[in-house]
């Protein structure tokens, strides 16, 4: 038996890290109801929520598009005072999450 388990992602354009899953534990869905307030809401939408498996669990986030993946990589990488991406962070990103050749693929 797994535990309880929500998947979300981010709202907004991919370009900007919208789309982008992950996932929490919590309790029960009491718990998920007093996380998911509407200020959360604004900022994300849940995919699936319960008790599931970590395979399942996984293989939900793992459905999040290069699209989303890149935007939140650059998001992350960008300094927030002067806008200015650090490109070593995305280069390590892009490897760490084994995205790498997709990112040479569809831009050359």
């Amino acid at each position: 038996m797994g535990e309880y388990q929500v998947v979300y992602q981010t709202r907004g354009l991919p370009s900007e890290g919208g789309g982008f899953r992950t996932r929490t534990f919590l309790k029960d869905a009491e718990a998920l109801e007093r996380w998911y307030t509407p200020e959360v809401a604004k900022d994300y939408l849940i995919v699936a929520a319960g008790i599931m498996n970590e395979a399942t669990a996984i293989a939900l986030c793992m459905q999040t598009s290069f699209e989303s993946n890149l935007g939140m990589i650059v998001a992350e990488a960008t300094n927030p005072t002067t806008g200015e991406v650090n490109k070593r962070d995305v280069v390590s990103s892009l490897k760490r999450l084994g995205l790498a050749k997709q990112f040479l693929e569809q831009n050359l």
